[in-house]
């Protein structure tokens, strides 16, 4: 029997509704997310390097400061491991010791020096140090060079027939040790053929003149060419320096600021 419809359309009037029925479902299935999942992140850049550079630091510190995890070094409360023993400066005996020093501390003169010895243009330039007869000559004195190192110095000075007195030079003794100034005062002494204008070709200056210069004038200020010339000739602070056979020459007042 029929309920009074028309077979054809109440097969298409149900595909219809079946066709409706799927494309529901899939909507709403299509707005559904996927289920989260957790662990399966890729790590950031960022952090990876972040880590590394933590971890190139780590190693660093740990080799600095590990002490070969030694007893001896761990159980203190600032562990610092050297195991090299501690360096103690040798300091020079020989002229070639003195020598070798002085021309490593002269780096410290030649922008006034120059690297050969000449000096700058008077009168306002630097005096020359190459063949000047106060460095090995007419007014040469173990005691006035290192005086001049010491205290430094101020005022007109005539050097190789030329008068200077445009600068000063300054004091060193606050900066160098006595060994090293008596390194220096050996080197200028010994370089340019001012060795061949030294008594007996001996240029060598010790630490113990140098030391003794400073004990003689203590605490002083800067010196003049005419304090210096107070000085005589052959005169030595201790005695005991003078070349052997050569007595020292009593010293002239020297004047003290």
């Amino acid at each position: 029997m029929s309920d009074g419809l028309d077979p054809e359309k109440a097969a298409d009037s149900a595909q219809r509704g079946q066709e409706t029925d799927i494309h529901s479902i899939h909507r709403s299935i299509t707005r559904e997310k996927d289920d989260p999942t957790d662990g399966f992140e890729p790590i950031p850049l960022w952090m990876t390097i972040a880590f590394g550079a933590l971890l190139f630091w780590g190693g660093l510190y740990m080799s600095a400061n590990s002490g070969e995890y030694r007893m001896s070094v761990l159980d203190r409360p600032n562990p610092k491991y050297d195991p090299s023993p501690a360096k103690v400066e040798k300091l020079p005996e020989t002229e070639e010791e003195y020598f070798a020093l002085g021309k490593k501390v002269y780096n410290n003169c030649v922008g006034c020096h120059q690297a050969t010895g000449v000096g700058q243009a008077p009168p306002a330039g630097c005096p020359p140090l190459a063949g000047s007869e106060w460095v090995a000559g007419s007014e040469a004195s173990e005691a006035r060079l290192a005086r001049i190192l010491l205290y430094g110095l101020a005022g007109p000075i005539r050097v190789k027939g030329q008068d200077y007195g445009g600068g000063q030079m300054p004091a060193w003794s606050a900066v160098l040790k006595d060994h090293q100034i008596a390194g220096v005062i050996t080197y200028i002494r010994s370089e340019w053929g001012n060795k061949e204008n030294v008594p007996n070709k001996k240029p060598m200056v010790t630490t113990k003149m140098v030391a003794e210069a400073k004990k003689k004038e203590g605490a002083r200020g800067v010196m003049s060419a005419e304090q210096l010339k107070a000085l005589p000739i052959g005169y030595y602070d201790d005695p005991s320096t003078a070349p052997a056979g050569g007595a020292a020459v009593p010293a002239a007042p020297v004047m003290k600021k």
